[in-house]
């Protein structure tokens, strides 16, 4: 802001330049765009008289009310600057009455590096609600996919809403006070949209993921298993990293005999967690349907390491269910590659966790066989498996493993 001039008052143009000087004053102390209009309609008639009655004084008395009346020019609205030239059509020289179209480029170049960091912003959120939409779009999830989407859209609109704009410059005012113009208003706009988005991606859709993947587990009790299968795959699609919906649809994949489908699944499960042991027990035991046991061996003995087994066959690190089946799938495995004596101590170490195991003791019925023990203990393993058939957990494997210990019990019966 200029100071006051001293102004000669004597002349034509000394009047009007009091006048002018007295007008430009209270417009920034009062914002009022009554005394603009009149600065502006006496600076109409200053340039008339300008050029013929100007000297030096005069010339700097001018710029110094021009400086007060470019100070004050920003607190007009830009609507009643409009209306203004609408109704007055002053010729382009005039500059005075185009002061809001510089303040506006003024504005824009301050602007130009918030707006392009806002845009950098945009475009990362932009991103990230893509891949939100394609997720939920790939796992079918209907009513999910629409609300999901939607909030996602809507977050990566925030930018451009004007609430958004005023709410960010109301939160930067708390902190940078200097920061009322457009530039960081939309910077933090888009920055809330980048956070919002991002939180919905890095925790929304792993929640999801994990409901549907408890969903799938209760389907698959039910004996739902096409259920089960959308609803781990839907999982497994929101959240990529979830190991254990990779694992739970592998186990689906099992149960129907798919024993390629079922090692691929597990295997990427246990890429994305490589000390999941639950994987490490559903891939052995695919990898030995699939007739593969020098694999399974290595796999389920790994498995084991990271259970923590001891001498005794416990398990440190995995409750007594999930160790036992580690060692019975072992077993399994070195009786299919003919490894007879680690096979029984495999599972004799396996029922002395869950002795009612009935294809652990069929297993070990035939490797009894092979190691060509007595037969009475022979018997005694197979009818073992024979009694405890009922309480195993996949029913559709019940009658084959009963129908195996019939079998050989009845040549056991007809030898002499």
């Amino acid at each position: 802001m200029g100071s006051t001039p001293d102004i000669n008052r004597s002349t034509p143009l000394g009047a009007l330049l009091a006048e002018y000087d007295a007008a430009v004053s209270p417009v920034a102390a009062q914002n009022e765009p009554a005394h603009m209009l009149t600065a502006l309609l006496l600076r109409d008639r200053i340039a008339r008289l300008l050029p013929d009655a100007a000297d030096q004084r005069a010339i700097l008395d001018v710029t110094i009310a021009d400086s007060k009346l470019k100070d004050a020019a920003a607190q007009i609205p830009a609507e009643q600057w409009r209306s203004w030239r609408q109704t007055i059509t002053p010729p382009v020289e005039r500059w005075w009455w185009y002061l809001d179209r510089e303040q506006t480029l003024s504005l824009q170049r301050r602007d130009l590096p918030w707006v392009v960091m806002a845009g950098l912003f945009m475009a990362a959120t932009a991103g990230v609600a893509i891949e939100i939409v394609r997720r939920l779009w790939s796992s079918g999830l209907d009513s999910f996919t629409v609300i999901g989407a939607g909030a996602a859209l809507a977050l990566a609109g925030v930018p451009i809403s004007k609430h958004s704009r005023e709410a960010a410059g109301w939160l930067l005012g708390k902190f940078l006070p200097d920061s009322a113009h457009r530039g960081p208003k939309l910077v933090g706009a888009a920055l809330i949209s980048f956070v919002l988005v991002l939180l919905l991606a890095l925790a929304g859709l792993p929640v999801l993921g994990a409901i549907l993947n408890n969903w799938g587990a209760t389907l698959l009790n039910r004996g739902d298993l096409a259920g089960a299968s959308r609803a781990f795959s839907h999982a497994a699609t929101l959240n990529p990293a979830y190991a254990t919906a990779y694992y739970n649809l592998a186990q689906r994949y099992t149960l129907i005999g798919d024993y390629d489908q079922a090692v691929v699944l597990h295997t990427k499960a246990l890429q994305v967690d490589d000390g999941l042991i639950l994987a490490y027990s559903g891939l052995g035991h695919a990898l030995i349907l699939q007739g593969k046991p020098v694999k399974a061996i290595a796999i389920l003995r790994t498995g084991l390491s990271l259970a923590g087994d001891g001498e005794n066959g416990t398990c440190a690190n995995v409750d007594t269910e999930l160790c036992a089946a580690l060692w019975a799938d072992l077993g399994w495995a070195y009786l299919d590659a003919k490894r007879y004596r680690e096979a029984e101590d495999a599972l004799q170490q396996a029922l002395a966790l869950n002795p009612t195991d009935a294809p652990a003791l069929c297993n070990l019925a035939l490797t009894a066989e092979a190691l060509a023990h007595p037969r009475q203990q022979i018997i005694y393993y197979w009818q073992s498996c024979l009694v405890n058939v009922q309480s195993m957990s996949i029913a559709s494997r019940r009658a084959e493993v009963a129908a195996l210990a019939r079998a050989h019990l009845r040549q056991l019966e007809e030898q002499p």
